[in-house]
């Protein structure tokens, strides 16, 4: 909750009729106000964490903090993959081959870690949305 919503509706809970509902409501936005707060110490804690392992992530397009974070929690160290190729078969993105006679398909692989490929995913989103390659014929738009 930003500042500015936490504040108003502090605001209006003191000019309210002081009832239970009130005090719940007053409780209940103080305790708002600790969670948030707290969530923003654990959310710079983490950024400075990967700052330390990883500052290449956080270079690249579409990598906040918290997605970099996931990764490097989720893949546990990069060298327990001997190829990139396996790797990308741990976390699900790898193509799978649906081929039937002369027709060469992939499909998309369900399996993997799912954690790592939505990840992988709110980072394409991200930089589809944000970082759009002029370069590409069509590009992509996501409610703007």
């Amino acid at each position: 909750m930003s500042k500015k919503w936490s504040a108003r509706i502090g605001r209006r809970l003191a000019r309210a009729e002081q009832t239970m509902r009130v005090r719940i409501a007053r409780d209940e936005l103080r305790r708002l106000r600790e969670l948030t707060h707290t969530i923003n110490e654990l959310e710079a804690e983490i950024a400075q964490l990967v700052a330390e392992i990883a500052p290449q992530l956080l270079d690249e397009p579409g990598f906040g903090p918290l997605t970099a974070a996931k990764l490097v929690g989720e893949i546990a160290g990069v060298e327990r993959f001997k190829t990139d190729a396996k790797l990308a078969r741990a976390a699900g993105v790898a193509p799978i081959p649906a081929s039937s006679g002369n027709t060469n398909r992939h499909r998309l692989d369900r399996g993997g870690n799912r954690q790592i490929n939505a990840a992988l995913h709110r980072v394409a989103v991200t930089r589809a949305r944000c970082h759009p390659d002029p370069g590409h014929p069509h590009p992509v738009n996501f409610l703007t």
